[in-house]
C-alpha cells in the first residue's frame, strides 16, 4: 500500500466517525461538553454583589467572595463563599441565562 492510499484510508476513516457524530449532536439538552468552546463568563465581583444583595434581608451583615471570574453554565449549581454574623459559610445558586443572571429561587445559604 502506498503512501498516498494510506493517508486516502485515513481521511475516509475520519470522515467516516465524523459523519457518525454529526447525528448525534442535535440530541437532548447541551451539556458542558458540548459548550466548553463557547463558555461565557461573567465578572465574580458582580455575581458576589448581586448575591450579598439577595441575601440581604436573611443576613444583613452577609459577606459574599467568589472567584475573579465564573463560567457560566446555565441550571448548574455554583457557590461562593459566605462570611458574615453567623460565621463561614457557603451561598449555592444557579444562573438563569448565559447572560449571568441568577435564578433567585436557587439561592440558598448554608
Amino acid at each position: 500500500m502506498t503512501a498516498e492510499n494510506q493517508r486516502e484510508n485515513v481521511r475516509r476513516a475520519v470522515l467516516a466517525g465524523v459523519l457518525a457524530v454529526i447525528p448525534l449532536a442535535g440530541c437532548g439538552k447541551l451539556n458542558r461538553a458540548a459548550t466548553i468552546n463557547q463558555a461565557t463568563q461573567t465578572s465574580g465581583e458582580t455575581t458576589a454583589a448581586a448575591l450579598q444583595q439577595q441575601l440581604a434581608s436573611q443576613f444583613p451583615n452577609a459577606h459574599v467572595s467568589c472567584s475573579k471570574s465564573m463560567i457560566v453554565n446555565v441550571g448548574t449549581r455554583t457557590s461562593c463563599a459566605l462570611t458574615g454574623a453567623e460565621g463561614k459559610g457557603t451561598v449555592r445558586f444557579t444562573f438563569r441565562n448565559s447572560s449571568g443572571a441568577i435564578d433567585p429561587a436557587s439561592v440558598k445559604a448554608s
